[in-house]
Order: structure tokens, then sequence, then C-alpha cells
């Protein structure tokens, strides 16, 4: 499986598949995963439970870390992030948007070449069971601050990607944040991991943030065995 990786109106799958079909012609095992994820729906809560109180633990230990997440020039975006694994050698302060990797390094690298944790992994032990159970790729702690969004997109729609996405949502107040995916307003529950499906156009926006409000992403890498970890850990 190879990935392709930028914004999907930027890519001419045609000519891609004419000159690379390996690219983007999709393997029996790629199908089998993506009719697997596809029967457990868009957005699904997964059992584990999240400690609250351990989370504000982990918080300030976060505190020197923190850095913007995918600036652009003259746009007002209120994102921070920290990385939580990457490349090999990357540190917690390290660019963690694949645009930004993209400048650095010249192509688009694949999600699941950034399995390497950083020194902030072990310091975020109230994920530490969820990260144990899955083989990780690009992971990253995000904060939305007051007017911080992610416009409406999509993430690695084609059948060959590489990974799939789980979220967590850490904190006990999201009155003030809003998650969209395939244009349906998704309750949000604090302290609960969501397995759902990024190739839907999705989008969120936060109108006010506490302070203990943050989310995790996880690009998960797109094999049988992470998808039957996920299956088990489905909460309905």
């Amino acid at each position: 499986m190879n990935e392709v990786t930028t914004k999907n109106f930027e890519i001419d799958y045609e000519k891609i598949y004419l000159e690379e079909p390996n690219r983007l012609t999709p393997t029996p095992d790629d199908i089998a995963c993506e009719l697997q994820l596809s029967a457990l729906g868009d957005w699904a809560p997964l059992t584990y439970e999240l400690d609250q109180s351990l989370w504000l633990k982990n918080l300030p230990l976060m505190e020197p870390w923190w850095h913007p997440y995918q600036p652009k020039p003259n746009v007002q975006n209120d994102r921070e992030c920290v990385l939580i694994y990457g490349a090999e050698g990357d540190k917690p302060n390290s660019l963690s948007g694949i645009r930004q990797l993209y400048e650095k390094l010249g192509r688009w690298p694949l999600e699941t070449e950034m399995n390497h944790p950083t020194e902030a992994q072990q310091q975020l032990s109230v994920m530490h069971e969820v990260f144990d159970t899955f083989d990780l790729g690009r992971t990253f702690l995000i904060k939305l601050n007051q007017g911080g969004f992610f416009p409406k997109h999509r993430d690695h729609i084609h059948l060959t990607r590489e990974s799939f996405r789980l979220i967590a949502f850490l904190g006990d107040n999201h009155k003030n944040f809003e998650f969209e995916l395939d244009g349906i307003k998704r309750t949000v529950i604090p302290n609960t991991v969501y397995y759902f499906d990024t190739r839907k156009e999705h989008r969120l926006h936060c109108w006010e943030n506490k302070n203990d409000n943050a989310m995790v992403v996880m690009n998960i890498k797109k094999d049988w065995n992470n998808i039957l970890r996920l299956m088990t850990k489905i909460g309905h």
C-alpha cells in the first residue's frame, strides 16, 4: 500500500494511476480492511475509560512543548499541539502537520513511518492503554483555543491508504466545541476515544475552550491485526 497525501482537489488521481498503477490499485488486504472498517460505521466510541484526574496531572507536563499547529500566513487559527509519535529523533515540539513536513522533507511522508515516540509519550500516561493496543503512526496532542478550527476536509480517501484514525477527547467540557462528520454534528463524550471515518467530510470548530480540553489524534497502521484490535474495543 502506498500513500498519497495532499489535498484531494490538488491530486490528479487518474494521472497517478496511469503512471504508477500500484499506488491506487487496492490489494485484497486493502479491500478486506476497508470493508471491515466500513462495517463499523462512521463514528464509534471505544470502551477505554480515560481518567480525568490523571489527565489533569499529565497536562502541566505538556506545558513546555505546546507550539502552533500548522500556522498559515494571514489566517487566524489558534491551534496548539504536542507531537507524541513522529519521525526518528523528533521532539515533542517538532513539526507535526503533514504540509509542514512536506515543506521540510520535500516529499509527503507516510503516516506510518512516523512511529517513533517522543519524550511526551511517556508523560501522557492517561493514553498509555490506548497506545499499547495499536501500532501507531503520526500521533499528536492538539487543543483548539477560542476560535480555533479545522475547516471541512477529508483525509486519505483512497482504498490504498496506509492508516486509519482514532481521536480521544480529553477534558470534562466540550459544550463549546463542535465536531461535524458527513454533515452530522456528532455528540462528543468527554474522556472518550472514538474511531471515525476520515474519508468522510469533517470539520471542527471551538467557540471557547477551558484550559483542560484537548484531543489526541492517532494514525493507526491499517492492517488486519489492528482492525481486529479495534473491533474488540468497539463500545456498542
